[in-house]
């Protein structure tokens, strides 16, 4: 079998049956549908397999990173109860860290903020304006405190 310029070597083979084996083994879903479609490449069917899964998942990063992008800007954020203040401030945070990855851009500590201020209950909002917090993770330490005591307050 011909890849490249040159006839596969028996080493070269031999790495790339070893290649075919572990992504079985590793891989499901799709992902192991286009392994098992490279059964019939011969000696080079874990190269092969490797390169289409490669280029499959190449082409998904551009959409991933346009849904977590507008994931992360989102406007229309909604406010949440104040028991749920906590979650939702980790999951929109392990959202900016996605972004950051994907992007390799920083958040802006401004629109931070102001998607912060949007996932807040309205008396918890209030107050992080009127104490003036510029800087994120002073506004999100407010907002934990401020979140707690009013579970805690009795109804």
């Amino acid at each position: 079998m011909v890849v490249g310029p040159a006839e596969i070597t028996k080493e070269e083979e031999w790495c790339s049956e070893q290649l075919y084996q572990l992504m079985v083994q590793k891989c499901e879903g799709q992902a192991l549908d286009i392994i098992r479609n490279q059964n019939t490449k011969g000696k080079a069917r874990g190269l092969i397999a490797w390169y289409r899964i490669l280029r499959e998942a190449e082409g998904q990063v551009p959409t991933k990173r346009s849904e977590i992008t507008e994931k992360v800007y989102h406007p229309g954020r909604k406010a949440v109860a104040a028991k749920d203040v906590v979650p939702t401030i980790e999951a929109y945070e392990a959202d900016v860290r996605e972004y950051q990855n994907l992007t390799g851009n920083t958040m802006d500590n401004t629109m931070m903020v102001i998607s912060l201020k949007k996932m807040l209950p309205e008396v918890i909002r209030e107050r992080l304006e009127t104490f003036d917090v510029q800087a994120y993770p002073a506004a999100k330490e407010y907002a934990i405190k401020q979140a707690r005591t009013l579970k805690k307050e009795p109804k």
